[in-house]
Formats: structure tokens, sequence, C-alpha cells
């Protein structure tokens, strides 16, 4: 038969608890560096002739009227 392990001690689930808070809080903090630069990236990527071109011509496509769409995204921004 298999014998059961004791548990842990509280002092060292304490310790066992500490740590990964830590390495909880340094993967948020790498998490929230990665996001920043991926929306940095999207607006790099949104101010590039190609996109604006091609976002153009979708809009052409689909017929729809420039300033609608502006107006309609800057009011969901607010």
């Amino acid at each position: 038969m298999t014998q059961i392990p004791p548990p842990p001690s509280p002092e060292r689930v304490r310790e066992w608890a500490k740590k990964n808070q830590k390495i909880m809080e340094r993967a948020d903090a790498n998490i929230l560096i990665l996001d920043h630069i991926i929306a940095q990236l999207e607006a790099d990527i949104r101010k590039q002739p190609m996109y604006l071109r091609r976002l153009q011509k979708a809009k052409e496509l689909l017929n729809i009227d420039f300033t609608e769409v502006s107006e309609s995204s800057e009011l969901e921004n607010l």
C-alpha cells in the first residue's frame, strides 16, 4: 500500500504562496508591457499607407461613407 505523505507545514505553505505571488506579479507586469507593445504596433500599422489604401478600398467596395464611419468609431471610444 502507498502511504500518504504528511501535509506540508503552514510555514512552508506560506513560503510557497509568497513565491507564487511574486511570480504572478512578474507575469502580470510582462503581460502589461506586451499589451502596450502590441497597441503601439497596431497604431503604427494603422498609419501605414498600404493599410489606409486597403481600408479606403474596402469602404468604397461596401459603399460606406467615410465621415459616418469616423463619427461612429469616435462615439464608441467615449
